[in-house]
């Protein structure tokens, strides 16, 4: 039998462990949607048109990238629910949401 002292170290332990787990978890995640692999939480049925949505050039330390905020689009709010999980590489682009959470940015994908 365990002591107290003993079953709170193990305990320690597996939450340590799960948040490194996590950490690599979000890791992967976000190395996926750079190359552009779309991630097994992507629904096809859910997709959305990049092309429809109304987008303006803006530059960043990484180079040209595009911004959007077509608010009215329904193609704009799909795009946003799908990238409420992270980044996501989607029909040749990488998509995310800048840090404002209100904003939908694009670069294409280096695939």
């Amino acid at each position: 039998m365990m002591s107290k002292q003993q079953l709170e170290e193990m305990l320690d332990w597996v939450a340590q462990a799960q948040m490194m787990l996590d950490r690599l978890k979000d890791a992967l995640f976000k190395e996926q949607a750079k190359e552009g692999i779309i991630t097994t939480g992507f629904d096809p049925a859910k997709s959305f048109d990049g092309s429809k949505i109304l987008w303006k050039e803006a530059q960043g330390k990484k180079g040209p990238f595009e911004v959007s905020k077509d608010f009215a689009n329904v193609e704009f709010k799909r795009a946003m629910e799908l990238l409420k999980v992270g980044p996501l590489g989607h029909a040749g682009f990488y998509y995310w949401v800048m840090p404002d959470g209100q904003t939908l940015a694009r670069k294409p994908s280096k695939r």
